[in-house]
C-alpha cells in the first residue's frame, strides 16, 4: 500500500513538472488547416501569376515552415523563400522540382521580425503544366487571433476570399524528443518487475511518464496541421468560459448565452474539473493534458488491480496486461490529448473495479460462501463514478444502464439467491440518486436544447459509419490479439471475466445502435476487454502455447510503440503519401481517425 501511494505521489509531481516543460514548446496553431489534401483546392503558380503571401509568426517561434506542393510536369522549377516583411531579409529559401512536402528551415535570431512574407515564383506560363500550392478556402477562426493573408494570384471560385492563402504549418523543435529512447528500458524493467511485484508501482509510473511524452509529441504533430485537433469537442474552451464565469462577473451573461448554444453543455464535467485551475492561471491545454495523464496513470493502476485481484490472474499476467494497455497506439494517443477519451476509459475501469469488489474473495474449494456486505466507501465510490459518467461523457447514460444491470447480477451471485430488497437498496443509492441529481441539473439549466444541438452535430458524422470505418477501427484496436484469444480458457473466477466480456459486447452494440462515428478513439473502452482475453490466454496455458502468446503480445507492444514514436516526427509524410501515392484509405482511418 505504501509503495502504491509513493508511486502515485511520484507520478503526480513528475507529471506536473513534465507537462510544464512540454507546454513551453507546444506546437502553435497552423496558419491554415490542412486535413485531407484531396478536399483542398490547389492554385497554379505561373510566371505571370507569382504569389506573395503575408502572415505573422505565432508566439512560439517555429524552427521551420512546411507546405505541400502539388504534382506538375517534370523539369518545372518552383522557387520559394520566406523573408521579413518590413526589411526584406531572407530567412529561408528552397527550389523544388517535384511534388513534395516543402520544409523551409528558419534562421531564428533573437531580433527576427514576427511579420513575414512567403514569396513563390515559377518559370512556367501554362497553368496546366505549372506547379501548384494547396489553398485554404476560408480563414479559420482562432477565437479572435487571426492571420491575414494577402495573395496576388487569380483564385478560383472555391477560394475566392481575401483571407485565403496557401496551407502553412509551423514546426517547433521539441527538446522532449531526447526522452523517447527511454522506451528501450521498458523491456528490462518488465523483466525485473515480473520477479518483484513490490516494484510494480514504480514500473507503472515510468511507463505512464513515457506514454505522456509520446502522446504529447504525437498530437503536436497532429495539431500543427489540423487546428480542430487542439480542442476537438470544445471542452478546453468550455473550461476557459467556466473560469471566466468564476473570475469575471461582468462577463457572465455572455458566457451563459454561449453555453446555451454549446452542444456539450450537459456533459461539461471535465471542464468543471479544469475550470478552477484555469481560473488560477494554469494554461488550459496544460491543465487538460495533466488531467488526461492522471486519468491514464490511475487507469493503469486500476487495470492491474482488476486483473490481479478481481480476475485472480498471476502477477506476470497482470503485468502483461498493463504493459499492453500503456503501449497500445489507441491508449498512447489519450495520455496527452486534450479530449475526454482517456478520462472516459478511467471511469470505465473504475466502475468495473468497484462493481467486482462487491463479489468479494473467491469461495473456498468445494464450499459456497456468501461475501461480506460491501462497505459504505464502495457504495459512495460507485455513486460518484456513476454521476461522473453522466456529466462527463455523451455515452454515460448507456454505461450507467450497463453497470446497473451488472450490479443486479453481482448481488444475485453474492447472495446465492434473488433478494429484491438488497437489489433495490443498491440501485437506489448507487444508481438512482446520481441519476436524480443529474436530472435535477438537466431540468434546472434547461439542457434539452443542448441535447438537440448535440444530436444535430452527431448527424454530421454519419458518413463515418461505414463497414470500412468499422474494419479500420476494430482492426486497429485488436491487431494481432485475436491470435492469443484462441488459446484463452476461463480460469480462476469466470464470473468477473464474464462481466468484463459482457461490457465489451454491450459497448460494441451501443456504438452500432446509435450510429456513432466509427473512429479508433471511440473503441477505446473495448481495449481492456481485448487485452483481458489475451492475458487470460497467457496465464491459462503453458509450454509452447504460452510462448506463442508471449511472442504475439511482445510483437504488439513493440510495433505499437515503434509506430507511434515514428509518427511523432513523421506525421505529415503519411498524409502527403496518402494523397499523392494512393495508400489504402484504411491506413488513413486506422492512424488518424
Amino acid at each position: 500500500m505504501n509503495r502504491t501511494v509513493g508511486a502515485v505521489g511520484a507520478f503526480v509531481v513528475l507529471s506536473i513538472a513534465l507537462v510544464a516543460w512540454l507546454a513551453a514548446s507546444f506546437m502553435p496553431r497552423p496558419v491554415y488547416v490542412r486535413y485531407r489534401l484531396a478536399n483542398v483546392p490547389a492554385v497554379a503558380v505561373t510566371a505571370s501569376h507569382p504569389l506573395d503571401f503575408a502572415f505573422d509568426l505565432p508566439e512560439v517561434t517555429p524552427s521551420r515552415i512546411e507546405l505541400p506542393v502539388r504534382a506538375w510536369s517534370d523539369g518545372r522549377e518552383l522557387a520559394l523563400e520566406v523573408a521579413e516583411r518590413e526589411t526584406g531579409r531572407v530567412l529561408a529559401s528552397a527550389v523544388v522540382e517535384r511534388p513534395q512536402l516543402v520544409r523551409l528551415d528558419l534562421a531564428t535570431p533573437s531580433d527576427m521580425a514576427r511579420r513575414l512574407v512567403l514569396r513563390v515564383r515559377a518559370h512556367e506560363y501554362d497553368p496546366t503544366r505549372a506547379p501548384a500550392l494547396h489553398f485554404a478556402a476560408l480563414q479559420p477562426d482562432y477565437d479572435g487571433a487571426t492571420y491575414r493573408g494577402l495573395a496576388n494570384v487569380a483564385l478560383d471560385e472555391p477560394v475566392a476570399n481575401e483571407a485565403a492563402g496557401p496551407l502553412l504549418a509551423f514546426d517547433v523543435a521539441q527538446p522532449a524528443r531526447v526522452l523517447l529512447p527511454l522506451w528501450l528500458l521498458v523491456l528490462p524493467g518488465f523483466l525485473l518487475v515480473r520477479r518483484r511485484e513490490r516494484a510494480t508501482g514504480a514500473y507503472l509510473c515510468g511507463l505512464a511518464l513515457l506514454a505522456l511524452v509520446t502522446s504529447v509529441l504525437f498530437y503536436d504533430q497532429n495539431c500543427r496541421t489540423n487546428n480542430a485537433q487542439l480542442d476537438a469537442d470544445g471542452y478546453a474552451k468550455s473550461a476557459t468560459q467556466l473560469a471566466r464565469w468564476l473570475t469575471e462577473p461582468e462577463a457572465r451573461p455572455a458566457i451563459e448565452s454561449w453555453y446555451r448554444g454549446y452542444p456539450h453543455t450537459h456533459n461539461a464535467g471535465v471542464p468543471a474539473l479544469l475550470a478552477p485551475f484555469v481560473a488560477l492561471g494554469v494554461p488550459v491545454r496544460a491543465a487538460y493534458v495533466e488531467l488526461e495523464a492522471l486519468a491514464g496513470f490511475f487507469g493503469l493502476l486500476l487495470f492491474y488491480r482488476l486483473l490481479r485481484r478481481r480476475l485472480a490472474l498471476s502477477h506476470r499476467a497482470a503485468l502483461w496486461g498493463v504493459t499492453l494497455l500503456a503501449c497500445h497506439h489507441a491508449a498512447l494517443r489519450t495520455f496527452g490529448r486534450p479530449i475526454t477519451d482517456g478520462f472516459g476509459l478511467f471511469l470505465v475501469l473504475a466502475s468495473l473495479e468497484l462493481v467486482l469488489v462487491r463479489l468479494g474473495p473467491a469461495p473456498a474449494a468445494g464450499r459456497s460462501q456468501e461475501a461480506e456486505p460491501p462497505s459504505r466507501a464502495n457504495g459512495l465510490g460507485l455513486a460518484l463514478v456513476m454521476f461522473l459518467h453522466l456529466v462527463a461523457r455523451p455515452q454515460g447514460p448507456a454505461l450507467v444502464l450497463f453497470f446497473a444491470g451488472a450490479l443486479v447480477v453481482v448481488e444475485r451471485w453474492r447472495a446465492g439467491a434473488w433478494r429484491p430488497s438488497a437489489i433495490v437498496r443498491t440501485l437506489l443509492f448507487v444508481v438512482l440518486l446520481p441519476c436524480l441529481a443529474y436530472g435535477s441539473l438537466f431540468l434546472a439549466f434547461g439542457w434539452q436544447q443542448n441535447v438537440r444541438l448535440m444530436l444535430e452535430k452527431a448527424a454530421n458524422y454519419h458518413t463515418d459509419f461505414t463497414l470500412l470505418h468499422f474494419a479500420a477501427a476494430f482492426g486497429g484496436l485488436v491487431q494481432l490479439l485475436p491470435l492469443a484469444w484462441c488459446f484463452a480458457r476461463l480460469k480462476g473466477r469466470p464470473q468477473p471475466v464474464g462481466i468484463v466480456l459482457a461490457l465489451g459486447v454491450f459497448y460494441l452494440v451501443m456504438l452500432l445502435a446509435v450510429r456513432a462515428p466509427l473512429w479508433l478513439r471511440h473503441f477505446l473502452p473495448l481495449l481492456p476487454v481485448a487485452i483481458t482475453l489475451a492475458v487470460l490466454a497467457w496465464d491459462s496455458r503453458d509450454g509452447w502455447r504460452r510462448k506463442l502468446v508471449a511472442a504475439v503480445l511482445t510483437l504488439v507492444c513493440v510495433t505499437n510503440v515503434a509506430g507511434t514514436v515514428w509518427l511523432t516526427e513523421h506525421y505529415l509524410e503519411p498524409v502527403h503519401a496518402y494523397q499523392n501515392r494512393r495508400l489504402p484509405e484504411w491506413v488513413w482511418l486506422a492512424l488518424y481517425e
